[in-house]
């Protein structure tokens, strides 16, 4: 009587908790219940171990109490454990807010590189040097599954200069002030989750090709 008691003690207050909650129980409203009925449930439990306990030796009985667990049984045969689950395979879409990185990507990667009116000493022969200037447009973004390909045009110019140890200086270049050759240049990562819900992109150079056909980009 003890342990019935006990448990529908438990089950009034999960009611009442339930009503305390107007706008449904919740996260929060859920653990309090659950938290209320499992200690309400465990001292039904051990009311009603006590009980019998006491029954017994009022009934003269010195032996101790043993609980022996149930067999696990499959088909009426006492098997030792259960078998081992197959791991659960759980399939849901993820999205890429792919507006923010685009805005990072174009505020931390310079628009204009080098300084054609800058010459660099070759590292390797001290006869050379060279120079060059290039400009790219606002990156552009697309994805195809898990490939992020990110793309720009660029525009630049380059000169070079060569002293002899006899003569004049030799010089050569491409593109002026007036006429830049262009190139587009892209690159692609792919954004495949790992099993341990990591990123490991792996970016390559995808294409870096004439802008147009026409003579000034070859």
């Amino acid at each position: 009587m003890i342990g019935i008691q006990e448990h529908k003690t438990a089950l009034m207050i999960g009611v009442r908790s339930r009503r305390a909650y107007p706008n449904g129980i919740g996260e929060t409203g859920l653990f309090d219940l659950l938290s209320i009925m499992k200690t309400r449930f465990q001292k039904a439990i051990r009311g009603m171990f006590t009980a019998g306990m006491a029954l017994t030796t009022a009934c003269g009985d010195k032996s101790a109490i043993k609980v022996v667990a149930p067999a696990i049984v499959k088909s009426g045969v006492p098997i030792k454990a259960l078998p081992p689950l197959q791991a659960s395979v759980v399939d849901a879409p993820i999205e890429y807010q792919v507006a923010p990185i685009l805005r990072a990507l174009n505020g931390a990667v310079p628009m204009k590189f080098g300084d054609i009116k800058q010459r660099i000493q070759s590292t390797t022969n001290k006869r050379q040097e060279f120079a060059f200037e290039a400009t790219r447009t606002p990156f552009k973004m697309s994805l195809d599954g898990d490939n992020l390909t990110l793309s720009t045009v660029v525009t630049y110019q380059g000169r070079g200069w060569y002293h002899p140890a006899i003569g004049p200086t030799v010089s050569g270049g491409c593109g002026d002030d007036s006429i830049k050759p262009k190139i587009r240049v892209s690159a692609t990562s792919n954004l495949k989750l790992t099993s341990k819900w990591q990123f490991t992109p792996h970016t390559k150079i995808q294409t870096i090709e004439p802008f147009t056909t026409t003579e000034t980009d070859q």
